[in-house]
């Protein structure tokens, strides 16, 4: 033993080297077990080692015995456990392929799954909006239904109520503004808005409309916001011109003197009531226009009015001066010049005297009259001499007619134009003008008038000498010595006295006319 153990020690091999082949000696080293019986091993004796490969024979034969009965008693359990472990490890080489494809659509599954949250919290949103929505469904309709509350009230005329739903939706506005329906709500609103002011604009230009209509329809459209104060005033007064506009065309067409008449009583009419309603709904205005004083403030106010006072006065003379082109009535023309001197003094008090501009109108009508006049005596008096041409049968007539009393009436024709008619009938017609149109004679017409009547008498004159040349030339010497006579009566007596007669229209003593010069141009007859 002693030899075996000295042997033992100085060999340098180990114990799993001499027992095991070298390539077997590796495995031992790592084996837990191996390692356990070699350690177990060591501590025989002698008689246990020489016994135990006996042993390990005997172990090994009872082992394989088992394995037998172990391997018989389960073997469909082998066989299965076989296809088992062989179907799991096809599933695991296929899970294996699939796997590199399962990872490449992982970042893709994980954007959907965080789309999917994404998509479940806005629905969540929506959800809740829809419940709050549902709990507040009849606020909601009541809110939907303002425009057509507001249609509903102004086409009813309820102006009041109309404008409350207008104020309650530019509060929302104000405090919920961001809502689109909000804002559809309000657009809607603005819409039906201008739809009132149409309304509004038809109140103010109704024939039928009185200070009380006037005074709420100018409340609303300040209300409205819509227009400023000079905005407010413009729109009034352009609103009543267009009221006014619609009544006088209602009158009766035509440029006689009812006409005329009834335009302007009607214009003078509709001016004074659309002021006294301005300075009724506008009083500040009234006080500026009292008071004169550029200075004070919202003279604005009475610079407008006193500019529309002027355009209505424009449109007032234009429409005036369209009228009087077939006038040919002098005591129709004082009527009409009367009256619209009295608009033009009405007018006075707005700053807007317009009488100043009537004048010139009033002498072109009252020249024309004139000339118009003249000119017709012009044609009487050629007609006439043609008709009268036999003077003989009224020579004498004057001796048989009592002489007037000049000291009564120092304007009364001379007696002897009843032997001569021709003249006679001249110094009617020019009379009847001077009749015609003496309560309408304007001195400012003097140099035109004596003008055109120096004209005229020259033009009668001329007919004279015409009518002496033409029938007297061949007649006989008493024809031609009453025509003589009928000359020298025109010139002593009839020219003198239409001059005198010329001269009293125009209040003046002295002759506007050269009466000389007149008569020696019938010296030659």
């Amino acid at each position: 033993m002693a030899r075996i153990g000295q042997e033992t020690h100085d060999d340098p091999r180990t114990l799993e080297q001499l027992l095991f082949p070298s390539d077997k000696c590796q495995e031992l080293v790592n084996n837990v077990l191996a390692q356990e019986y070699l350690s177990e091993l060591t501590s025989y004796g002698l008689q246990q080692i020489l016994a135990e490969p006996q042993r390990v024979l005997k172990e090994k034969q009872s082992l394989d015995r088992e394995m037998q009965d172990l391997s018989w008693t389960n073997y469909r359990t082998f066989i299965d456990s076989s296809k088992c472990t062989q179907f799991i490890k096809e599933q695991v080489s296929e899970l294996c392929t699939i796997t590199p494809t399962v990872q490449g659509h992982l970042d893709e599954l994980s954007v959907t799954c965080q789309n999917t949250a994404n998509v479940s919290q806005k629905l969540l949103a929506k959800r809740k909006e829809n419940n709050i929505t549902l709990q507040h469904h009849t606020t909601i309709l009541e809110f939907l239904e303002i425009p057509q509350m507001m249609y509903t009230c102004i086409k009813n005329q309820c102006y009041e109520e109309a404008l409350e739903l207008h104020q309650f939706s530019r509060k929302m506005v104000e405090e919920h503004g961001h809502i689109p329906a909000i804002k559809l709500i309000a657009k809607e609103v603005e819409t039906i808005k201008q739809s009132m002011i149409k309304h509004l604009h038809s109140q103010l230009i109704a024939t039928n409309t009185t200070l009380s209509d006037a005074f709420q329809v100018i409340n609303y459209l300040s209300r409205l916001d819509v227009y400023s104060d000079y905005e407010l005033r413009m729109l009034f007064l352009r609103s009543r011109e267009e009221q006014m506009e619609y009544t006088l065309s209602l009158l009766p067409p035509g440029n006689n003197f009812l006409s005329i008449s009834k335009m302007i009583d009607t214009t003078r009419a509709e001016v004074q009531d659309i002021l006294n309603h301005y300075f009724s709904l506008f009083p500040e205005d009234f006080d500026q226009e009292s008071s004169s004083d550029p200075s004070k403030p919202n003279n604005g106010g009475s610079i407008l009015i006193a500019t529309w006072g002027w355009h209505i006065s424009n449109k007032f003379i234009d429409r005036l001066r369209l009228s009087l082109r077939d006038i040919q009535d002098g005591t129709f023309l004082a009527n009409i010049s009367s009256s619209s001197m009295f608009f033009g003094k009405v007018m006075a008090r707005f700053g807007c005297d317009f009488r100043g501009k009537l004048v010139p109108i009033f002498e072109n009508v009252l020249v024309r009259l004139f000339c118009s006049s003249l000119d017709n005596a012009d044609k009487g008096f050629v007609q006439n001499l043609r008709k009268f041409h036999d003077l003989s049968a009224h020579a004498g007539l004057s001796a048989y007619t009592p002489q007037a009393d000049e000291g009564k009436d120092a304007l009364s024709a001379p007696i002897i134009l009843l032997d001569y008619p021709p003249i006679a009938l001249l110094t009617n017609a020019v009379l009847s003008t001077f009749n015609d149109l003496r309560t309408c004679w304007l001195y400012s017409i003097q140099d035109s008038a004596t003008k055109h009547f120096q004209k005229f008498l020259k033009q009668a004159i001329l007919r004279l000498f015409e009518y002496k040349e033409q029938h007297i030339s061949g007649k006989k010497p008493e024809d031609k010595e009453l025509f003589s006579k009928m000359c020298i009566a025109f010139s002593e007596e009839v020219i003198p006295y239409l001059v005198k007669c010329f001269n009293r229209i125009f209040s003046t003593s002295k002759n506007l006319l050269n009466v000389a010069e007149l008569q020696l141009s019938l010296c030659t007859l």
